[in-house]
């Protein structure tokens, strides 16, 4: 039966009896079927409450899928068993897979199987250096069909595919890349960028919060930043206990930076009260305690750079820039010398492909049917996302007062039902 711990709306009106219509296999043969694939290894794992068997493996995937099938690299996925004919809940994650035993709320809901895929080149799914031309859309939408068309020898029920935040952008370009792949998708948090420097972005910190809410924020900028000199010495301090150094980037242009990225921080995990946010009566440490309270300072150290996201995010997926125009004046640098693209690896010529998301886009609005798009009403990652087209079947929502942190779960009861009668007309059951 539909679990329906995290929705506070009745849905049992949704779903047959899926656990008793199911009819599963015996559990020695998922493992069974798994020592069949290209698996490197296989991890039995404690299941989770709502799965009776899950695994790590890691298998060859293809390297190049234009290319030769014999040059592979490993890629790790956790494959997590609720019957052979239930859906599956495909995780595309876009980075590294983070703690085992993760249930998404799709799989819990749908009383689902799930198979969550740790993005090529992050985490254990690397090779000793990495093949940068292969790190593109094309090569990670390829991965997950060929694990879509492995696993449907054995899970015969429909396929889902999800994401959050780059796990949704990618869902929903895997999506464009195969679109007959999955019966639904549902992103979490997506943006769908136009430019290294998406402007909506820009726009919507002038529009986010109560004007005093920006105003506060502009004021503690340019407190941080008339007081650097006798924070940065502080700043050091901190880093050092954290093992963040400075080679390749002073400590003074690493806070800037800190206080540049500081409203898109506060806002994309908007977990403050107005008053939480130090003025001119509080001490340098206060200013410095609260600005690394929102900002994860080791994104503006060596440690930032040559980063494999960045990469990415300059080539194909695009970004946003830093608000300078009220700080300008306080910087030490040109504000054309603040930009996230300087992380990405200097060592490798890098062009952004205007071209890949105008794509994405232009398929998502005419023929991307049978997509929820979830958002935070103050996450700035939601002001890069499309409008809906009338004609299209297809949801976006957003969660009231929401971050970067959105969800199902967070929806008020009029959206959850919303997204849980076009599940119920999208999976037919």
């Amino acid at each position: 039966m539909l679990s329906v711990k995290y929705f506070k709306i009745s849905v049992l009106w949704l779903f047959f009896l899926l656990s008793s219509v199911f009819g599963e296999q015996s559990s020695t043969e998922l493992l069974k079927f798994l020592n069949t694939l290209p698996v490197k290894e296989i991890k039995t794992l404690k299941p989770s409450k709502h799965f009776t068997e899950e695994y790590e493996i890691v298998f060859s995937q293809i390297l190049d899928h234009s290319g030769s099938e014999n040059i592979t690299f490993p890629q790790r996925i956790f494959v997590s068993f609720f019957s052979d004919k239930a859906p599956v809940v495909l995780i595309t994650e876009g980075y590294s897979c983070g703690k085992r035993n993760y249930l998404s709320e799709l799989s819990e809901m749908l009383n689902a199987n799930q198979i969550r895929v740790e993005y090529r080149f992050y985490g254990k799914s690397v090779t000793d250096t990495i093949p940068w031309k292969f790190l593109n859309y094309f090569q990670s939408s390829n991965d997950y069909n060929y694990i879509k068309a492995l696993f449907s020898k054995y899970f015969k029920g429909k396929w889902i595919s999800t994401g959050w935040s780059k796990g949704g952008q990618t869902a929903l370009i895997y999506r464009r890349f195969f679109p007959d792949d999955v019966s639904v998708t549902v992103a979490y948090d997506a943006p769908l960028n136009l430019s290294l420097t998406d402007k909506r972005i820009d726009d919507f910190f002038d529009e986010v919060g109560t004007p005093e809410f920006r105003e506060k924020i502009i004021a503690f900028q340019r407190l941080v930043l008339k007081n650097k000199l006798k924070i940065v010495p502080m700043y050091e301090k901190y880093c050092k206990t954290k093992g963040y150094t400075f080679k390749r980037i002073t400590p003074l242009k690493s806070i800037e930076y800190c206080v540049l990225e500081y409203p898109f921080s506060f806002w994309q995990y908007n977990n403050f009260n107005i008053s939480e946010i130090p003025d001119s009566t509080k001490s340098f440490e206060k200013l410095l305690n609260h600005l690394l309270k929102v900002v994860n300072a080791g994104s503006y150290t060596d440690r930032a750079f040559d980063s494999v996201s960045m990469y990415q995010f300059s080539t194909e997926l695009g970004y946003y820039g830093y608000v300078t125009k009220n700080v300008s004046d306080l910087l030490s640098e040109d504000r054309s010398n603040y930009t996230n693209t300087a992380f990405a690896p200097s060592f490798l010529r890098h062009e952004f492909n205007h071209e890949f998301m105008k794509d994405v886009i232009e398929w998502l609005l005419k023929k991307g049917e049978k997509i929820v798009y979830v958002y935070g009403e103050n996450d700035p990652w939601s002001a890069p996302s499309i409008e809906i087209p009338k004609d299209l079947d297809a949801v976006k929502v957003y969660v009231k007062n929401g971050n970067h942190y959105s969800f199902i779960r967070n929806l008020g009861d009029d959206k959850q039902k919303i997204i849980i009668s076009a599940l119920h007309k999208w999976l037919n059951y």
